[in-house]
């Protein structure tokens, strides 16, 4: 962390005074991992959910299982080619939040 850097941390509207001149601070890691990490839930559900429908699953003939794996393994991929295209390991381990979570619950329900 630099100077300029620390400063900014310690006296928040030296930051707001930065951004007024024009200079452009980084983003807050934490910050980026939690909208990748909304992105991925929310992405997996919509990803799987159309995989779901694609593959002719109805409520009635259940399936419900492949929402999840299905937006899991896309997001996965998803969180590979932008790994590869910008080398930020916050977006990277936001992008499989959804494939964790899902990991978590698959094997939750099978030691139940």
């Amino acid at each position: 962390m630099s100077l300029q850097e620390l400063y900014h941390r310690i006296r928040p509207l030296a930051k707001w005074h930065a951004e007024q001149q024009g200079e452009r601070l980084p983003m807050d890691p934490v910050v980026a991992f939690v909208l990748a990490a909304f992105f991925s839930v929310v992405g997996g559900l919509l990803g799987g959910f159309a995989l779901w429908i694609n593959l002719g699953f109805t409520p009635e003939n259940s399936g419900g299982t492949l929402i999840l794996i299905g937006g899991a393994l896309l997001m996965t991929v998803l969180s590979a080619v932008i790994y590869a295209i910008q080398k930020s390991r916050t977006v990277f381990y936001g992008l499989n939040a959804f494939t964790v979570l899902t990991l978590i619950n698959l094997v939750s329900s099978l030691l139940k």
